[in-house]
């Protein structure tokens, strides 16, 4: 039923991308699995195979390359923001007990006297 007619999103769950020059972008090629209705009503959409030119599939992949890239790089700022935190910490421990150590010593040295 659904093989040849133009992919929608309502009725039709794409599974795959299929490059295809013989046939309009967006056109169904394949039905894996029908889909049902019941009054007018879907209640599963079909899984199907769509066709899209050899650029437009390109394309897709490229805005999904940008998408992975973005969410990689805000994972990093994420884990990068966690490493800091944890030298901060270290680098202020560190500090403190310099200080520590001097505050003490002129303590001891004002006690002495």
């Amino acid at each position: 039923k659904t093989i040849g007619e133009n992919f929608n999103p309502h009725q039709h769950d794409a599974l795959e991308i299929v490059e295809d020059q013989d046939v309009e972008a967006d056109t169904v090629v394949e039905e894996l699995q029908p889909g049902y209705l019941l009054s007018g009503r879907i209640l599963r959409p079909a899984k199907v195979k769509v066709a899209k030119p050899k650029e437009a599939k390109k394309e897709a992949e490229k805005q999904g390359n940008k998408e992975t890239k973005k969410e990689k790089e805000e994972q990093n700022k994420e884990e990068n923001k966690e490493e800091n935190k944890e030298e901060n910490k270290e680098e202020n421990k560190e500090e403190n007990k310099e200080e520590n150590k001097e505050e003490n010593k002129e303590e001891n040295k004002e006690v002495e006297e």
